[in-house]
């Protein structure tokens, strides 16, 4: 009798570390998600080349954005980031590859 209480206990035992283990990964598993960045789907490499231009690095918030031809008093911060890149003659409208010449005489 004095077995089965012990065996009920070692069971509840590891029962119990079991729930915590559980418990504690599903707490860090909301902290990363907390705090890892969200990149928003347009700015990952497959939505890039898939649209027309290629993943780079950039050393200015702007990227390669058509934001800056639409309106000159874009600020962009020195910063390196990633983005979609469409080349000299284009620009990213935040979907797609547009030329500059359409990104200028279009709204932002």
């Amino acid at each position: 009798m004095e077995e089965e209480k012990e065996e009920r206990q070692a069971v509840m035992a590891i029962a119990a570390i079991l729930i915590i283990t559980i418990f504690a990964a599903m707490f860090l598993q909301q902290i990363e998600d907390l705090f890892s960045p969200k990149v928003p789907p347009e700015q990952t490499i497959g939505y890039c080349e898939n649209h027309g231009a290629k993943y780079t690095s950039f050393t200015n918030s702007c990227r390669d954005s058509c934001a800056p031809i639409q309106n000159g008093d874009y600020p962009c911060n020195q910063v390196l980031t990633t983005g979609c890149d469409c080349g000299p003659e284009n620009c990213w409208n935040g979907i797609e590859c547009i030329s500059n010449q359409k990104a200028a005489t279009s709204s932002p």
